[in-house]
């Protein structure tokens, strides 16, 4: 979804680094890169994070 591979086979990002760094899961860089990639609003952005992040510590509490 997130990289492509040129014609020596090596992969590339398309979207900058500091997702990486930003990301607290695999489901928030999603999240992130959608939003770059302008797919969602930051709207819709915030409350999704929400809910992820009220699912993620949920499952840490248990």
């Amino acid at each position: 979804m997130t990289e492509f591979s040129n014609r020596n086979g090596e992969k590339h990002r398309i979207y900058p680094r500091w997702i990486d760094k930003m990301a607290f899961s695999k489901a928030h860089k999603e999240l992130l890169v959608r939003l770059y990639g302008k797919q969602i609003t930051r709207r819709e952005y915030d409350s999704l994070v929400n809910q992820l992040y009220v699912s993620e510590t949920k499952g840490i509490s248990k």
